[in-house]
């Protein structure tokens, strides 16, 4: 099992020239914690891989910045917007969505699970967003 993890304090690092959208967090959340934004509130929360509720599977962005329970913070989502993430993450490798707000490889989603796929790892071990709801379940 292997989950990116950033420690409390880092902060990510943008390695490309995407704007991050400032959003509000109906959450904390931490560095790649993937969020949707909910219809009610306006506020964005942790998606979840869970199939009891696909509202929870979609993906809008990625958090780049620690933050607080409604606290402001910082998402991205472009196609190709690379993140350094403080460590070194295996070339070639495919991130998914794992859980709820985590981040992993394909063998951490659970059968029936959704397979949302939120990015790659870049030749030089960077973190490269790609995120893909592909609307099927692990089976």
């Amino acid at each position: 099992m292997t989950n990116i993890t950033i420690n409390t304090g880092d902060q990510a690092a943008m390695k490309s020239n995407e704007r991050p959208q400032v959003v509000q967090l109906g959450v904390a959340a931490n560095i790649l914690t993937p969020v949707y934004k909910k219809a009610s509130d306006g506020k964005y929360y942790k998606s979840d891989a869970d199939p009891a509720d696909t509202t929870l599977n979609t993906v809008a962005g990625l958090v780049v910045n620690e933050t607080a329970l409604d606290d402001y913070g910082y998402i991205v989502s472009n196609k190709g917007t690379i993140i350094d993430v403080g460590q070194s993450l295996t070339k070639g490798e495919t991130w998914w969505l794992t859980g709820l707000g985590t981040v992993g490889q394909y063998s951490d989603v659970q059968t029936g699970d959704a397979e949302v796929i939120l990015g790659t790892t870049n030749d030089n071990q960077k973190f490269v967003v790609n995120i893909i709801e592909l609307g099927t379940f692990k089976s």
